[in-house]
């Protein structure tokens, strides 16, 4: 279950680089 951690992560990036 490694898998939704990793689109948990890329999720916050995206909503962090959106938000810059």
């Amino acid at each position: 279950s490694v898998m939704p951690i990793i689109l948990l992560v890329f999720a916050a990036c995206e909503a962090a680089l959106g938000l810059a």
